[in-house]
């Protein structure tokens, strides 16, 4: 098992209503070492470590493995429903050996035919024997990014793990149907598919096999699509949600009935965009679809052609972090943002995602830290940016990474719903506010001691209105996020305490006439974390002790009238573990962790606890019940 120390990388947040190495995050500043400082040179970086077969039996509650271990990551609640899958389609099954600098691993798929789903769920199954780093990689449907994820660190008895993520939101991906298609000048032409489309598929995951990185990585990808409830027969593999979905009752007695108002409730809640487009790298099948960002000042475009028909759009970013950025110099904050030809249209603040290499592999084994399995996405409503948008020409969305240094992973799918009853839509673009991000530093140091804090804080203000079929809307979004870190240094650089903390929020009014709030959209999050080490003489080498401390906490709102729907979830999880290493070696060393998971969907529960000890799970429950613990 190799170890780089320290390995932080972001977890982008999941929109209410509802993935070359492993780095670390866009914005949040949780390294051990050299957060706050301004830039360090590469030989201050922190080292790397082996960890050998012989250093496991003292790691290991009952000696060393002998079979291939599970790993875990608790993070959501199941995505598959209790039936057996309607259907499935095996989209890759592939060995990463030899990978790093090649392209992609590629395939195609159909959607089956004679199916009926409302929900598909993708499926990475994965394993790998011997000794390796953990991996970034990444899935694209037709260029679309559906999955973020990095690898487990293997063992010499191996280690397997799968990952399953709930991709209906990409359903338009998945279906075969008459689609919408973007025509010279805009506007929209619709033509049915006699046969079933054929989809490309992509897979990343660079890796490096000799005679010390022996790990090769087995991945076996698989679509599940399912059937939830319903009683109407769509033809082939036509999914059920292009039909608006059946709304709760109190919603329909706040908008009174009739299809209009279905379909503008539609509008607010389940229903998947009819079309996405990647803004992605043009040599994709080559490189990688995702932008590769080399510094701050290197911000990447995609050009899009928007549909005249387009009455909301949503921006979904993808971003992490790599090579001399893993180790955080140039300071503690990152921001990723987008842009629309030019214009500032939002930034994300990621949440901390901690790979099974980071500060101490032992801490992750087999519980991985939240996030690790499946790097969740950022989502920027633009909706109110349509009017700059819809006038038939082609149109540049920016990525960028401020304060970053290389390099980056940075891509985004536009996710765009089309009017059913007209081929053109009218909009118009009509206030934009968006200040520079305000940033604040404070630092006293003596010698290899001290103390480091920054602060920073955006607020951006958004208008625009969109007439269409369900009527002439007004859109009011409001975004601001406030981060701040410190890190205390002491015992001549021996000691080191990091904590940082990200709040963001996000309100959306929508109105139908002035000052009649048809529905609002609201969402906040915080991502506090802590990190402590400290080091000393061990007795055969160096004795490092790690503590790491970090909570997902997010909740969103939906207002319609006076009925509101709420819906939360914390994640926390708390790791503790030792290593004695030397010349690059762990020696020995042992962790535990405990995590619990609380989701509340307007008071269904859903509540998970694992804890886990040396190498072993110790709990591992679930319950529906909201007082469970």
């Amino acid at each position: 098992m190799k170890v780089r120390r320290p390995r932080l990388v972001p977890s982008l947040y999941r929109p209410w209503p509802a993935s070359t190495f492993s780095t670390p995050p866009p914005v949040v500043a949780v390294a051990v070492l050299l957060l706050c400082v301004a830039s360090q040179a590469r030989a201050n970086l922190p080292d790397r470590y082996t960890l050998r077969g012989g250093a496991l039996s003292s790691s290991y509650r009952g000696g060393q493995p002998q079979e291939p271990q599970e790993y875990i990551d608790p993070t959501n609640p199941p995505v598959l429903p209790n039936e057996v899958p309607a259907c499935s389609v095996q989209l890759l099954e592939q060995d990463f050996a030899h990978t790093y600098g090649s392209p992609p691993a590629y395939s195609n798929f159909s959607a089956p035919e004679n199916c009926q789903w409302n929900r598909a769920v993708l499926e990475m199954s994965a394993s790998c024997t011997g000794e390796q780093y953990d991996r970034i990689s990444g899935v694209w449907i037709d260029s679309v990014e559906v999955l973020r994820t990095s690898t487990a660190e293997p063992t010499p008895a191996g280690v397997f793990w799968t990952v399953r993520k709930d991709v209906t939101r990409y359903s338009s991906l998945l279906v075969t149907r008459e689609r919408h298609q973007a025509c010279r000048g805009g506007g929209a032409r619709r033509r049915r598919d006699t046969l079933p489309k054929l989809r490309h598929v992509w897979v990343m995951l660079e890796n490096i096999v000799d005679d010390v990185y022996t790990g090769i990585y087995h991945l076996n990808l698989t679509l599940h699509f399912y059937q939830e409830g319903g009683d109407q027969a769509p033809p082939r593999s036509r999914s059920l949600l292009e039909a608006p979905p059946r709304l709760p009752p109190l919603l329909i007695e706040q908008f009174g009935t009739g299809s209009l108002n279905q379909e503008r409730l539609d509008l607010l809640v389940s229903k998947p965009a009819d079309l996405i487009l990647p803004v992605s790298h043009d040599k994709g099948s080559h490189e990688g679809f995702w932008f590769r960002i080399q510094r701050e000042a290197d911000a990447r475009t995609g050009n899009v052609q928007i549909p005249k028909h387009a009455y909301r759009a949503v921006l979904e970013i993808y971003a992490s972090a790599h090579g001399d950025d893993e180790f955080w110099g140039n300071g503690a904050f990152r921001e990723v943002y987008a842009t629309i030809d030019g214009l500032y249209a939002g930034s994300v603040v990621p949440f901390p995602v901690v790979f099974t290499g980071g500060f101490n592999p032992l801490l992750w084994a087999p519980v991985v830290a939240i996030g690790a399995f499946d790097l969740p996405s950022y989502s920027l409503d633009v909706t109110p940016f349509l009017g700059i948008l819809l006038n038939g020409n082609t149109h540049r969305v920016g990525l960028g990474v401020s304060y970053g240094i290389p390099f980056w992973l940075v891509g985004a799918n536009l996710h765009l719903w089309l009017d059913p009853q007209s081929n053109s839509v009218s909009a118009h673009f009509l206030k934009h506010q968006a200040p520079p991000v305000s940033i604040n530093y404070s630092n006293k140091s003596q010698n290899l001691d001290g103390q480091f804090k920054l602060e920073a804080e955006r607020v951006a203000h958004f208008e625009g209105w969109v007439r269409s079929s369900l009527g002439n809307l007004t859109y009011f979004l409001d975004q601001q996020y406030k981060f701040r870190s410190s890190i205390s240094i002491e015992n001549n650089g021996n000691t080191k305490e990091v904590y940082s903390k990200a709040k963001f929020k996000t309100d959306m009014r929508i109105e139908d006439a002035p000052n009649v709030i048809l529905a609002r959209l609201y969402h906040k999050a915080k991502y506090p974390i802590t990190v402590y080490t400290a080091a000393g003489p061990g007795q055969q080498g160096t004795y490092l002790r790690t503590n790491v401390s970090h909570t997902m906490y997010e909740k969103g709102a939906l207002t319609v009238g006076s009925t509101i729907f709420l819906n939360s979830f914390a994640h926390s999880q708390n790791s503790q573990g030792w290593m004695e290493y030397k010349n690059h070696s762990v020696l020995s060393g042992s962790a535990s962790s405990q995590q619990t998971y609380k989701h509340n969907d307007n008071g269904i529960c859903y509540i998970r606890i694992v804890n886990a000890e040396g190498g072993n799970l110790l709990r591992d429950q679930s319950s529906t019940d909201c007082h469970f613990a």
